[in-house]
């Protein structure tokens, strides 16, 4: 008999990026627990509004992040959750386009996931060329 194959999409698109998503900050916190329970990622910098642009006063800074959570990530790259600048904690694949979620209080942006991996406690620091992750939002 042979063994049964099973193959799964996972939805990953072709070379997809792979991005390094801070939620909220490092170790637990609210944000990040919704995040994993909703399906979803969450990032701030709310002050600017639903809509940026070119016209956009950055002074709060957020100008790179927010462009890349924006227009670059695209449905099919894949997510990792930085639980601190050593250890990941959940591996994804985005599964939807931007959002404003105004029924949020904080961290109103939004983009749909799916988490392939959660409650893990992945040290990539080797993985990672022995170096540390930063604590940029996205990149």
């Amino acid at each position: 008999m042979l063994p049964i194959v099973e193959i799964v999409n996972l939805g990953i698109r072709e070379n997809p990026t792979i991005w390094k998503v801070s939620l909220m900050t490092t170790y637990d916190n609210p944000v990040r627990t919704d995040c994993l329970k909703n399906k979803r990622i969450r990032i701030g910098w709310d002050q600017y509004g639903a809509e940026v642009s070119e016209d956009t006063n950055y002074e709060h800074g957020g100008r790179i992040v927010l462009d890349s959570f924006i227009n670059k990530m695209q449905i099919g790259d894949i997510v990792m959750s930085c639980y601190t600048n050593k250890i990941v904690d959940a591996i994804g694949v985005v599964t939807g386009d931007y959002k404003w979620d105004d029924k949020l209080s904080e961290y109103k942006r939004t983009r749909a996931v799916k988490w392939l991996l959660k409650g893990i406690e992945e040290d990539i620091y080797e993985l990672n060329k022995k170096t540390t992750m930063t604590l940029s939002t996205v990149y």
